[in-house]
């Protein structure tokens, strides 16, 4: 190999490595970045919550600390115009769905199900620092 091919090499690699560490788009608009986001909230009057939430790409996931002290999972889909539909499970079972938007203060407001729609309340985050989450 002549010195100008291994400059091409060492370039394509550097280029490489620079791609992988910074999350640049992937092929259909994705992005390997990954973000973390520590919220606080409220759904209805009466129940307040702690959020972990993870993004990659168009992937949602993370924790929920909930009034009764319960870690329950997340985990769903952001859609470019800011709105997202996650779903919270305690083990296999579901128990319940945020519907909403992101708003540009990053906080976010929308709707939270019951499984089977039997019950639903508006609900609202907003960031707060990451250290007071207490993981499960």
């Amino acid at each position: 190999m002549d010195r100008g091919q291994k400059l091409i090499l060492g370039f394509t690699m550097t280029l490489i490595l620079i791609a992988a560490c910074f999350g640049v788009e992937e092929e259909g608009g994705e992005s390997r970045a990954i973000e973390e986001w520590h919220m606080q909230g409220q759904i209805g009057r009466a129940h307040e919550f702690q959020l972990k939430l993870v993004r990659q790409g168009k992937a949602l996931s993370g924790q929920i600390l909930n009034t009764q002290n319960q870690v329950l999972q997340i985990n769903g889909t952001l859609h470019e115009d800011g709105t997202f539909l996650l779903h919270e499970h305690k083990g296999e079972e579901r128990t319940g769905t945020f519907q909403g938007r992101f708003l540009s203060d990053g906080s976010a407001v929308g709707l939270w199900t019951a499984p089977g729609r039997r019950k639903w309340f508006p609900f609202n985050w907003v960031k707060k620092t990451p250290s007071s989450f207490r993981d499960g």
